[in-house]
């Protein structure tokens, strides 16, 4: 009885839209089995994309297709056909000594520039910005105040403002990872001394004292700061005490709790449990992240840390019971989310997993406005952006640019034949850039 009365309290207090509030379509970026930039081989799978808010080719993503072909590619939704190649794994790298082996997915900046990490031949991993600069490799220097040597290297996120943020393992120092960055315009591989450390294992969380951050996952980066996962414990080198929390460290000042497993979170009588994905985080510096959370309710919930936070907890904006649209007149609780994305707005983007009423379970895309409204991008069994199609799948992480444009991966149902087909897509900002695509 408590579970049904909160759905119906949390579905309550919440606006919500059946149908999209304002004109926001949805094209189609690549789908299966269309050719991809690589001519001769065509789109197979797909990982989920990330946009951005640059003219033109502003969705990334990594594909396979047959014939063993993996690339990033970077495409305009507007001339699918006409996309770039960024990398190809077995492609030799930009100094022409090695060759990409297992790529990681990419990031995109405002400007197009596409960042990735990728596993490379003779056992190295390195960074790259668009497939023709070398941001770092195994074997750099680790900046001080680090020791030893970079050697695995992962994540790399590029800003709007050009620079490249990177997870990387150390060899031979007197701790074994960090979080570094190359500033914009640099190729901190070919320039030694530009490479700088942004954070360290072992270093002391300031406002949690007694605690230090012990390794880190889970890296976004923006303008104004970069936000990650991390555990945290008394005492690095022993076994007791770890405690996940997501940081922020601003790009000037101490690196800040945002949440940490344990404390006081929202809704009123609950503490984070624990922190699902990857945090996402806007320009301004606010952070949006899923989490669950227990005490007098266990709920998981997309929670936005902005004004006020810290020190207040993170607004739990979207929680799990909450009415979401499920069809252009229909609507349920949602039962599961992915981790989100943000925008300057502070609206976000999430996939959910929802309850119909008459259907059973559903699926959508949607945005979380600031105001509070959830809007539909898709939804399982409506019309996709091409006659003839209906989505049927897509329960996939979206990725969400600072002018809030969304990108996704999804699959759908068309005729002809082949029925299922993976595809990515993506959205104008919320003032109406794409206008030629079916609505809700």
């Amino acid at each position: 009885m408590k579970t049904q009365i909160r759905i119906l309290a949390v579905g309550i207090a919440y606006a919500l839209c059946a149908v999209p509030c304002h004109a926001e379509t949805v094209k189609t970026v690549a789908i299966q089995p269309e050719e991809s930039p690589q001519q001769g081989y065509f789109y197979r799978k797909f990982n989920p994309p990330v946009v951005s808010d640059a003219a033109g080719q502003h969705v990334a993503f990594y594909s396979s297709m047959p014939g063993g072909r993996r690339c990033i590619f970077r495409v305009d939704p507007d001339a699918p056909t006409a996309g770039s190649t960024i990398a190809c794994e077995h492609f030799p790298t930009p100094d022409n000594s090695r060759a990409y082996r297992r790529l990681g997915d990419p990031s995109i900046n405002a400007s197009g520039d596409v960042a990735f990490s990728s596993q490379l031949s003779f056992g190295y991993t390195g960074v790259f910005r668009n497939g023709s600069a070398t941001i770092a490799l195994l074997g750099d220097p680790v900046p001080t105040p680090g020791t030893g040597t970079l050697k695995i290297l992962t994540s790399a996120r590029v800003t709007d403002l050009g620079n490249i943020f990177f997870l990387g393992t150390i060899s031979g120092g007197t701790v074994d990872q960090g979080i570094f960055v190359c500033p914009a315009g640099q190729n901190c591989h070919d320039v030694p001394g530009t490479l700088a450390t942004v954070v360290l294992a072992g270093d002391p969380v300031p406002d949690r004292v007694g605690r230090k951050l012990c390794s880190f996952s889970a890296l976004a980066a923006s303008n104004s700061a970069i936000v990650f996962r991390a555990i945290t414990k008394p005492d690095c080198s022993m076994n007791s005490g770890p405690l996940e929390g997501i940081f922020r460290k601003p790009s000037v000042g101490p690196i800040e709790t945002i949440a940490l497993m344990g404390e006081t979170s929202n809704p009123s009588g609950t503490t984070y449990a624990a922190f699902s994905g990857a945090p996402a985080i806007e320009n301004g510096g606010a952070v949006a992240f899923l989490a669950s959370a227990a005490g007098s309710v266990s709920t998981s919930a997309q929670y936005v840390c902005a004004t006020g936070c810290p020190p207040a907890p993170a607004d739990a904006v979207v929680e799990r019971g909450q009415l979401a649209p499920t069809s252009p007149s229909g609507t349920g609780p949602i039962l599961s989310f992915t981790p989100p994305g943000i925008d300057g707005a502070h609206d976000i983007a999430f996939s959910a997993r929802v309850r119909d009423q008459l259907r059973g379970l559903s699926q959508g895309v949607y945005r979380r406005t600031a105001a509070g409204q959830i809007e539909a991008i898709a939804l399982l069994d409506q019309p996709a952006p091409d006659p003839d199609q209906y989505w049927r799948y897509v329960y996939y992480p979206p990725a969400m640019s600072p002018g809030g444009r969304i990108a996704f991966k999804a699959s759908i149902i068309t005729n002809p034949a082949p029925r299922k087909r993976l595809g990515i897509f993506a959205t104008g900002s919320p003032s109406g850039a794409f206008v030629d695509a079916p609505e809700l």
